[in-house]
């Protein structure tokens, strides 16, 4: 009888061990998920299927840039149009590309916020549609965010917080990211943005943009000029404003100011000259805001040596433009993490990979397929997150001469405001 409560004991404590273990190894393994991406807050139909395991399983995208070009820029009710004719069949090919159904989809992620209304609209009806069909969930997704978030599937080993940079035709902006939902707004733009900026020089430049976007013909044109060509044009008083927030819509006024000046007088004009000059401003600009709130950063004990910066948006495949915020990153001993051209444009991939971030961070605002309403609401404007942009000081203790910030080896020059001495970084 002793021998035989002994052997129930053994087998029951072996039993207790295997099962604490299988329950370990259980929690350990991350869930497998599929997500399938919806992106129409501008002029870009995009769709993606991307996995929890980083692998874009599809992806496509149309845009119209030639008709665009010759109407002067971005009509909304072309646009809309555009997404209500193309997206049924988009999400078709991704779907059929990797021979699934929708039904074996985790969710569906759709950007919500911020864009042109009337765009918003048709990617989130497409998406409310699938959903209820197939009773999958919906996560709404905010733009911005994941123009920030998409690094992380391009860089696995990127860690909470990191500071974003984020530069695109609508926004440009600096945020500290804590998770997937929880973004700290550092300095945002008073007034216009940068790639608005550099798109209407490159339109007052004549450029051929039936191709490619005006911001992105400027770049190109740019990169033909002789060195030194970007001081060719002084803006006064704009670049060296010590105000911590951006203002673009100031530097595009004063840009468009001098070139047609030198047009009613008869001036020859330099596209290339002056596509260097335009482009190095808004370079000067953009680093000596991202200077302030890195400081401020620095100084409070949010981000140290080390940390990691992303600059997203359409402007961030701007070559020249990152190569000066690799120098700011530099001078603050941050990390800056590049993201490939086809990453800093709207796309799918973002919307899909940040809904699996919401998905695995179990985000409150995703919709049960029970609960998805037969419409959302979308915003043309919504804050990233939480505003502490009158934190954030208009006046740093380290201030860079504007001249230093440039797209080359020459390091950046530093003074302090408390004893006006250089230093060279």
């Amino acid at each position: 009888f002793k021998l035989n409560v002994f052997n129930v004991f053994v087998s029951t404590t072996c039993l207790f061990v295997m099962l604490r273990r299988s329950s370990t190894c259980a929690a350990s393994i991350r869930p497998f998920h599929t997500v399938l991406g919806i992106e129409t807050s501008c002029d870009d139909t995009a769709v993606s299927i991307v996995t929890s395991d980083r692998r874009i399983l599809a992806s496509r995208r149309v845009n119209d840039r030639a008709t665009l070009a010759s109407l002067g820029g971005i009509c909304p009710g072309l646009v809309a149009k555009q997404h209500r004719a193309f997206l049924p069949s988009l999400i078709e090919e991704c779907l059929h590309s990797v021979r699934l159904r929708a039904a074996d989809l985790s969710a569906v992620a759709v950007s919500t916020r911020p864009g042109l209304v009337i765009a918003l609209k048709e990617g989130v009806s497409a998406a409310i549609d699938l959903c209820r069909l197939h009773r999958i969930p919906l996560v709404p997704v905010h733009h911005m965010r994941a123009h920030a978030l998409v690094s992380s599937l391009c860089h696995p080993h990127l860690q909470y917080p990191f500071v974003a940079l984020l530069v695109s035709g609508g926004h440009s902006l600096v945020a500290l990211v804590r998770s997937a939902d929880h973004f700290e707004l550092i300095v945002d733009s008073v007034t216009g943005s940068a790639g608005e900026c550099l798109d209407k020089v490159g339109r007052e430049l004549d450029l051929d943009c039936s191709v490619d976007h005006p911001g992105a013909a400027l770049e190109k044109a740019a990169a033909r000029a002789p060195i030194g060509s970007h001081l060719s044009m002084e803006i006064p008083g704009v670049a060296s404003s010590k105000d911590a927030s951006f203002d673009f819509a100031s530097l595009k006024s004063s840009l468009l100011g001098q070139l047609r000046k030198r047009k009613q007088l008869g001036e020859e004009i330099d596209v290339e000259k002056l596509a260097a000059a335009a482009q190095h401003h808004t370079a000067r600009h953009l680093c000596s805001r991202l200077h302030s709130s890195l400081q401020f950063l620095t100084l409070e004990g949010s981000i140290r040596e080390g940390t990691s910066l992303v600059m997203a948006g359409g402007v961030a495949s701007n070559n020249y433009l990152r190569c000066c915020v690799e120098k700011v990153c530099s001078l603050h001993g941050l990390r800056l993490l590049r993201l490939p051209p086809s990453l800093c444009t709207d796309n799918g991939e973002m919307i899909a990979w940040t809904g699996l971030r919401m998905i695995e961070e179990r985000s409150l605002s995703i919709i049960p397929w029970e609960e998805i309403p037969s419409s959302l609401y979308v915003h043309a404007r919504e804050e990233i997150g939480r505003n502490r942009t009158g934190e954030v000081p208009s006046k740093t203790k380290m201030m860079i001469k504007a001249s230093s910030i440039h797209a080359d080896s020459n390091p950046l020059v530093v003074h302090s405001t408390e004893d006006y001495r250089f230093r060279v970084f």
